[in-house]
């Protein structure tokens, strides 16, 4: 099962959820629904793309041509691990440009593969080049629109929030180290690390029973422990069939079978 974790190389939040400038009135007070956005800008006076992290499909581009900020949202193609648990995430991205040398490849039913850029950093509906970004739980309700959640800006504007059941990123996202390499503000959010991934010794057995391999390697082969394998890399209903065993042992032979929590 693949981690779900923040997609620049850059980390840093030019203002969080708790923020006045306009993040605040998305979740405080909220008469129907909230979101809870982060700004985010990698460098200065840079375009920073924001990458898939893991493979995830378009559901929904909204803007371009008409008054609506740009906005694209994207659900991940598989459940995840995520900081509260394993669901499918999903996250949302406004203000990238008209232009935009990515989006342009992209249309509702795209896949956007692990490790492509999905957009990068823009001005529409802004005055610095930043990406507004929303994130939550699509098994409960995937984001696909902007919609008013009752409250109104200073000015007496409406506030205008991703549907779908949002979450803080924190809770949706890690920070993988080897990929967000550095760190240049945080947002005085608390991130969680990707967990580091174990694997089992690779096993020198040339037959076709995963229960043997398992033991050739010293793993225990119970039923309920290949169950707990096979869902550590990523077979959510494993019924011990021929396809599924071959599938990890073939891991298993090259190295690369996670090792189960």
């Amino acid at each position: 099962m693949e981690y779900f974790t923040f997609g620049q190389k850059e980390l840093r939040v030019t203002q969080n959820y708790h923020g006045t400038t306009s993040h605040k009135l998305h979740w405080y007070k909220a008469k129907k629904v909230c979101d809870y956005p982060i700004d985010i800008a990698g460098r200065d006076d840079n375009k920073s793309p924001y990458y898939a992290t893991v493979d995830m499909k378009v559901v929904a581009i909204r803007g371009i041509g008409n008054s609506m900020t740009n906005t694209i949202w994207l659900v991940a193609t598989e459940k995840c691990m995520t900081p509260s648990g394993e669901f499918t995430p999903f996250i949302a991205l406004t203000h990238w440009n008209d232009n935009d040398p990515y989006i342009t490849n992209l249309q509702v039913g795209s896949i956007v593969k692990k490790g492509h850029p999905i957009c990068e950093e823009g001005i529409d509906g802004a005055t610095a080049n930043h990406l507004h970004m929303v994130c939550g739980n699509a098994d409960r309700g995937c984001g696909n629109e902007l919609i008013k959640n009752g409250n109104k800006t200073a000015s007496g504007g409406d506030v205008w929030v991703s549907n779908g059941y949002c979450m803080k990123p924190e809770e949706v996202m890690f920070i993988d180290r080897e990929f967000t390499t550095k760190e240049l503000w945080g947002g005085c959010l608390v991130w969680k690390e990707k967990p580091q991934i174990k694997y089992y010794p690779k096993s020198l057995y040339r037959g076709s029973s995963l229960v043997d391999g398992l033991k050739s390697v010293g793993i225990t082969s119970s039923f309920l422990n290949r169950s707990k394998i096979a869902k550590e890399n990523g077979i959510s209903r494993y019924r011990g069939n021929a396809s599924q065993n071959v599938q990890l042992l073939n891991l298993l032979k090259q190295g690369k079978l996670i090792q189960a929590s």
